[in-house]
């Protein structure tokens, strides 16, 4: 079904909104890395107020890496879970060693 320009322009309206006032709320929306990647350096990617988020291999985060906004970091593989400082939600990935044949 082909959505016409005035509810897509609606949909945006209110994608807008709803971003506004989570970020009010100092809501961080957590964007990547998610799932599994073979790449050692990750670049987080989140939308909020948040200049921090913490990396940990622990659920826990019992021992966190604090990593900076725009900063990519080079991990180990291994499962990792990730969240800002601010409001979040928590993130897992993944990082497969990556085989040379």
């Amino acid at each position: 079904m082909n959505k016409t320009l005035s509810q897509l322009k609606k949909q945006a309206v209110l994608t807008v909104v709803v971003l506004t006032i989570l970020t009010a709320i100092n809501f961080n929306i957590l964007i990547s890395p998610t799932g599994t990647t073979t790449n050692r350096t990750i670049l987080f990617e989140w939308i909020g107020l948040a200049d921090t988020i913490l990396v940990d291999d622990n659920p826990s985060f019992t021992s966190p890496i604090k990593v900076q906004e725009n900063t990519s970091i080079s991990l180990p593989p291994g499962e990792y879970y990730w969240r800002t400082t601010g409001l979040s939600t928590k993130r897992r990935f993944k990082i497969d060693s990556e085989v040379a044949i």
